[in-house]
């Protein structure tokens, strides 16, 4: 028979991005992630704006128009769950989770790829939902 080589393969994912199902509600998304924002901030971060008309044509626009509802042009349903924060220095989590006024869980659920070490590193790139 063949024989099986284990091999590696790194995937470099968008932060702060989250594709949903149709049925998919804001609160509950919320809950899972354990976000400390109403559906309101969330909407803010993918519906205060209008968007340009060839990314609606394209499908690369999520409309939220209210809680139990996020619908999407084209199919595409990609939803904005906070903002990227480059990490200044030694920076700890619980510091970054006090300065934004969130936790280091919710930190965590949204960068997954830190672990539990306690900090991302000097320029590393993390996803926060600041607290509202």
């Amino acid at each position: 028979g063949g024989r099986c080589v284990p091999a590696c393969v790194t995937f470099r994912v968008e932060r702060c991005q989250y594709c949903v199902a149709s049925d998919e509600q804001l609160s509950a998304l919320s809950k899972d992630y354990s976000l400390q924002v109403n559906w309101m901030r969330l909407w803010a971060l993918n519906s205060n704006q209008d968007p340009p008309e060839d990314d609606v044509r394209r499908g690369l626009y999520t409309l939220i128009t209210n809680p139990d509802s996020v619908l999407s042009s084209g199919g595409q349903h990609k939803l904005y769950v906070g903002a990227i924060y480059q990490v200044e220095g030694a920076e700890t989590l619980q510091e970054l989770a006090e300065r934004f006024r969130t936790t280091v869980k919710s930190i965590l659920s949204l960068n997954p790829d830190i672990g539990s070490a306690g900090h991302a590193g000097p320029g590393a790139e993390v996803c926060l939902a600041p607290c509202s």
